[in-house]
């Protein structure tokens, strides 16, 4: 008969120890990973089972670099620039805005109340601020917005355009109506302190309605203008006469990189339009800078009254919102907005500081847009215009009183009809760094993913060896209290 004791260890478990080092040694003599074969193998020396060990520990730290390495460059958002040119059968005009940088006429600002007082201070660009001080001048001024002054005292459009047409090679295709396909756009902030008017074809309303105008490149886009040089008030600057201004449709005009033009001349503008796709954060990729995601599908614009987000249209809304946050009134109209339109004292006295001081803080807060649409221009001049035949083509009645001296022709067409798209893309995606980390592991170590399924598979098996040898022992423990308890009895 056997003695507790003889059947307390007749019944001791197999010690899972031992089991697991069996399978760990099974595993390493069959595992595919390239070099743990050789350290599991017992009919090698230890010698060179310790050589195996220490290249595979070598190995594996190197790949753990490289990955490090390879998740730091990830944090960092690198980016590729890819350049793509697309041919097109026709490409969209943009806008295109004819300035007058001094647009007021002497002769019409007798119309206005007090129109002599408001001439001679407008003249008078030296002494105005000496001239704010007199009650006269202040009463004057007050008594007349800065609407008011450009409808009375500046040029229509269809008083400085003569002719325009879109042509296809030497005919014309379409006429345009200076007095309805151009839109008038004053713009009160410049350089010169007096306004500037601008007659631009081709705005948003009209792309809205009519899809917009598009040419081939056996078309181009031509405007005869009679540039008004007489009656004229000079601005406080040296630059008169008239420019060209080439922009999106949805922005207005600006005279930065604009185009001067002069009477008697020809001037061939030649546009190649180009696209700019840079990403949004956290990538950075516009000069280590924030874009405006436009083209996202959750993006919300928080332009309040123009229908588009540009980098232009949100420093118009913010300079216009800053000046009436200090004037209570306004130069221009900005949609729905509800703010009276400042008169000339306010203007002189308040506007035109204020819009440009208090602006520099707020242009942190207006992004590019991450889609930018530049149109380059290449622009040369011919003289003399007109030449004897295009003057023999006038009817009569159009040459009397005319001085033909003042007349210019701008041409506006594409050099050819393919659009670059330079684009930046994320240098890193998920299908490039599966590539370079499923690399690195089989250069490194031979691994791959039915070799992470071995080891997955190990080490679960392993966790349960585990915990069954713990729950054997505890058991083989409880069953050895027992038999001493009936032991000792």
């Amino acid at each position: 008969m056997d003695t507790p004791s003889e059947s307390t260890k007749a019944d001791a478990p197999d010690s899972w120890t031992a089991q697991m080092k069996t399978n760990s040694s099974s595993f390493l003599g069959e595992t595919s990973l390239h070099g743990i074969k050789h350290v599991g193998d017992t009919t090698r020396s230890k010698f060179r089972r310790c050589i195996w060990l220490l290249l595979v520990l070598g190995m594996s730290v190197w790949l753990s670099y490289t990955l490090y390495s390879l998740y730091t460059r990830y944090k960092s958002y690198p980016y590729t620039t890819h350049s793509t040119v697309i041919p097109k059968a026709t490409l969209p005009l943009p806008g295109i805005s004819i300035c007058l940088r001094h647009s007021i006429q002497r002769s019409r600002l007798r119309q206005l109340p007090n129109g002599d007082v408001i001439k001679a201070f407008l003249e008078m660009s030296d002494s105005r601020e000496e001239m704010l001080n007199n009650e006269t001048v202040r009463a004057a001024l007050s008594g007349v917005t800065m609407q008011e002054l450009m409808t009375v005292g500046s040029f229509q459009a269809e008083e400085v355009i003569k002719y325009a047409y879109v042509f296809l090679g030497a005919l014309p295709t379409s006429v345009i109506d200076p007095s309805k396909d151009f839109y008038t756009v004053d713009s009160f902030i410049g350089v010169s302190g007096l306004p500037t008017r601008c007659f631009t074809f081709n705005t948003t309303s009209r792309s809205e309605k009519d899809g917009g105008v598009s040419l081939s490149q056996l078309q181009h886009w031509e405007v005869i203008l009679q540039s008004p040089m007489t009656d004229l008030i000079p601005g406080d600057d040296d630059i008169g006469g008239l420019f060209v201004s080439i922009h999106p449709p949805w922005e207005s005009p600006s005279s930065i990189q604009a185009i001067n033009i002069q009477p008697s001349s020809v001037v061939d503008i030649m546009l190649t339009p180009s696209e700019y796709h840079f990403l949004p954060a956290p990538y950075l990729s516009m000069d280590n800078k924030d874009c405006e995601d436009t083209n996202s599908p959750d993006y919300v614009s928080h332009m309040r009254y123009l229908s588009r987000y540009s980098y232009g249209n949100c420093v118009m809304e913010k300079s216009v919102f800053a000046a009436v946050e200090v004037c209570n009134c306004t130069s221009r109209s900005l949609g729905n907005l509800e703010v009276p339109f400042c008169s000339l004292l306010q203007y002189y006295q308040c506007y035109m500081f204020a819009s440009g001081l208090k602006i520099l803080p707020l242009l942190k807060e207006c992004k590019m847009p991450c889609v930018v649409e530049r149109m380059e221009t290449k622009s040369a001049s011919v003289s003399p215009f007109p030449s004897q035949n295009f003057i023999r083509s006038l009817p009569q009645e159009e040459l009397n009183g005319t001085n033909l001296e003042n007349w210019l022709r701008v041409n506006v067409k594409f050099a050819n009809t393919y659009l670059g798209i330079i684009k930046h893309k994320p240098e890193l995606t998920f299908d490039s760094i599966y590539s370079i980390v499923g690399g690195q592991m089989g250069l490194f170590l031979g691994a791959s993913l039915l070799t992470v399924t071995e080891l997955a598979e190990h080490f679960l098996c392993l966790m349960w060896a585990s915990l069954k040898g713990l729950l054997g022992n505890k058991n083989h423990r409880a069953r050895s209290s027992v038999a001493s308890t009936r032991l000792s009895k």
